[in-house]
């Protein structure tokens, strides 16, 4: 029980894929780790590209909270963007769901 507890608190507080290594699955904690990595970058670098073209667009007008806050909302809709949330949220959940699950299944085994 506290393996998993552990397993569980690895995946869900500090990274995705952390409580499979923690579980010795390193395969799948590795393919976790490198697509919770993959999302939180494309999140990050394509944020950043996109309110680039948003403010190069508006260029002379001066950038105030409510033009930086209209385009943050353009960007969170974006296609790219959206995907990447999607990713990245999907590898969490499974990943802190298997964590907890592993300990039990490698435990019925023995």
């Amino acid at each position: 029980m506290k393996r998993s507890l552990v397993a569980l608190l690895l995946s869900a507080l500090i990274f995705p894929g952390l409580g499979q290594l923690y579980n010795r699955d390193l395969k799948k904690g590795l393919c976790l780790i490198l697509l919770a990595t993959a999302g939180v970058t494309v999140i990050f670098l394509g944020g950043l590209i996109l309110l680039n073209y948003e403010y190069a667009a508006l260029y002379p007008t001066p950038l105030t909270r409510a033009l930086f806050q209209e385009m943050v909302m353009r960007i969170l809709q974006h296609p790219l963007i959206l995907g990447a949330i999607s990713l990245f949220l999907g590898v969490w959940v499974y990943s802190v769901l298997d964590a907890s699950r592993t300990p039990r299944r490698l435990s019925a085994k023995e």
